[in-house]
C-alpha cells in the first residue's frame, strides 16, 4: 500500500499515518477472540517492524502514544451516540436494528479496549521525495 501511495505523489508529497504496534506480546487467546470480532487479526508487530513500512520517507514529525483504556460508561456513551446519530441520519426507527447495531459496535469497542494494554501507536508526518525514495540517507555530523 505504501509503495502504491508513492505513485499518487508527483515528485514529492506528505503522508500522515498513525500505525499501531505492539508493546508486548498479545496472548494467543485474545488474538483469536479479536480475529472473530474484527474479522482480521490485529497488528502483532513491534514498533521497529511497523516502521520498516515507511523506510525511505523522511520523518518530519513523530509522536509515540499509548492508547488509554475507556471506562464502561465511555464505551456505552460512544455506542449509544453513534447508533443514535446513524439512526437519525438514515431514518432508522426499528428498535431491533438499533439494538443489533449497538451490540455489534459495543463488541468492537470492547475488544479494542482490551487490546490497548498491549498496543502503542504513533502519529507520523512523512515526506516523500521521488529523487530520494527509497534510498534515503541521513547525513552524519
Amino acid at each position: 500500500m505504501i509503495e502504491n501511495i508513492c505513485r499518487l505523489f508527483s515528485s514529492s508529497g506528505y503522508l500522515l499515518a498513525s500505525p499501531f504496534y505492539t508493546v508486548e506480546d498479545i496472548p494467543e487467546k485474545m488474538l483469536n477472540q479479536a480475529a472473530k470480532v474484527f474479522g482480521i487479526t490485529p497488528t502483532v508487530q513491534p514498533y521497529k517492524e511497523v516502521m520498516q513500512l515507511y523506510k525511505g520517507f523522511e520523518v518530519y514529525f513523530e509522536e509515540r502514544l499509548q492508547p488509554l483504556p475507556e471506562t464502561e460508561k465511555e464505551l456505552h456513551h460512544y455506542c449509544e451516540s453513534t447508533v443514535e446519530r446513524a439512526s437519525h441520519s438514515y431514518g432508522l426507527e426499528d428498535e431491533g436494528v438499533k439494538s443489533m447495531m449497538y451490540d455489534r459496535l459495543y463488541s468492537i469497542k470492547k475488544m479494542s479496549n482490551e487490546l490497548r494494554q498491549y498496543q502503542g501507536y504513533n502519529v507520523l508526518v512523512l515526506h516523500y521525495d521521488a529523487q530520494c525514495y527509497p534510498n534515503r540517507y541521513v547525513e552524519l555530523f
